[in-house]
């Protein structure tokens, strides 16, 4: 009996150092292991989702307003996100525009890109960018500069256009407000026209 008492007590004594010494151990692989593992490596987010919340991508955003001139300016787009290269820029994919005057004439636009410069109140369209006119005329260019504030937009290169009297080309293109509020283009730098009679 004294001898199963002494066994007991040397099991329960070296319980008390051995399972104390055990969940220290345990404790300190878990502390180790999680060290090496990145928690948010297994939460399955797609690459896009990833890419839209870095570049903080905005979809299909609608702007519409007044210029100075008092013409009326609506754009929408397929995607807006911030420019990096500036403070008060913003990089924009699949843009149209619509810009209504006070007589009445309107110019839609649609361009694959457009790069805007809040601060420097202008913008640069590029890609394949598309002008159409209520009296008539459409033209295709490859880079349009345009104010933001009003209504002055200006090629940086040659332009295809079609119009009332038929097709021609232009080394440059500027597009102003008149004194009657009217809408003008000016086509320069070798413009050629071939003439349609039965327009």
């Amino acid at each position: 009996m004294a001898l199963q008492d002494r066994t007991h007590s040397r099991i329960v004594t070296a319980l008390k150092i051995v399972l104390p010494l055990s969940a220290l151990a345990l404790l300190s692989t878990i502390f180790l292991f999680s060290r090496n593992s990145d928690p948010t490596s297994d939460i399955p987010f797609s690459d896009r989702m990833i890419d839209r919340a870095e570049q903080q991508v905005v979809t299909a955003p609608y702007f519409s307003g007044t210029t100075a001139d008092g013409s009326t300016l609506s754009i929408s787009a397929r995607s807006a996100r911030p420019d990096a290269a500036t403070d008060s820029g913003a990089l924009i994919d699949g843009l149209q525009a619509r810009i209504s005057v006070n007589n009445g004439g309107t110019l839609t636009m649609r361009a694959d890109n457009a790069d805007f410069d809040l601060a420097g109140d202008n913008a640069f369209f590029s890609g394949d960018v598309k002008i159409v006119s209520s009296t008539g005329y459409r033209v295709t260019t490859q880079g349009l500069d345009t104010a933001l504030s009003r209504i002055d937009l200006r090629s940086r290169g040659p332009v295809e256009a079609l119009g009332p009297a038929g097709a021609f080309t232009a080394g440059r293109l500027e597009i102003t407000v008149t004194g009657t509020d009217r809408v003008q283009m000016l086509f320069t730098e070798g413009v050629k026209l071939i003439y349609d009679p039965r327009k």
